[in-house]
């Protein structure tokens, strides 16, 4: 028997307070595989502020610690 699952979500942009909410699944399967699209998002800002960074001809870390990219953290938890 699958036990309900909850996803719980924290995005952090510089400047805003935190963001979060939280999603119920049928099962800790579907919530792993929601969680993993949250947390490839995540990548996909940092990948975009490497590119914006280097589009710049800026050294990329300098350019984040300046303009931090969203983070986001995510965690599947049985409910």
């Amino acid at each position: 028997m699958e036990l309900p699952t909850v996803l719980l979500v924290t995005w952090l942009v510089h400047g805003q307070p935190p963001n979060s909410y939280q999603t119920t699944f049928t099962s800790k399967a579907t919530c792993e595989a929601a969680k993993d699209k949250v947390l490839a998002a995540g990548i996909e800002f940092q990948m975009k502020s490497i590119e914006t960074a280097r589009k710049l001809g800026i050294e990329p870390t300098t350019f984040m610690l300046a303009h931090p990219p969203p983070m986001v953290t995510a965690v599947c938890a049985i409910q």
